[in-house]
């Protein structure tokens, strides 16, 4: 997957596609919206890296059952035990849009 994205000045990842996801996706290939998601999830380098066994992906009994033996050490959870850097971590993204703050007052 770093292959293209060293190359590549953007990229939108379309996932999970919805019911009206074409119109979303044309507002922002031609500019009409400010691409401005946030990954909902870690994305690895490779998938190998996150070391599931075969009980827990693909699953035993052809993909029909998945063994979650991982408990809550997944996705960046899973990157923080074991420090590791993944290739997206989850919230990246970015805006072309930038925001300040000024003059705030709490009372």
């Amino acid at each position: 997957m770093r292959n293209f994205t060293q190359n590549a000045d953007a990229i939108i990842y379309n996932v999970p596609s919805g019911q009206r996801y074409a119109e979303g996706l044309m507002n922002i290939l031609f500019g009409i919206v400010n691409p401005s998601g946030k990954l909902t999830f870690t994305m690895p380098h490779d998938f190998a890296e996150m070391n599931f066994t075969n009980a827990q992906w693909p699953g035993s009994d052809d993909g029909w059952n998945s063994s979650y033996s991982e408990k809550h050490h997944f996705g960046y959870r899973y990157y923080d035990q074991y420090n590791l850097t993944p290739a997206y971590e989850f919230g990246f993204g970015m805006s072309y849009t930038k925001f300040e703050y000024s003059d705030l007052e709490v009372e």
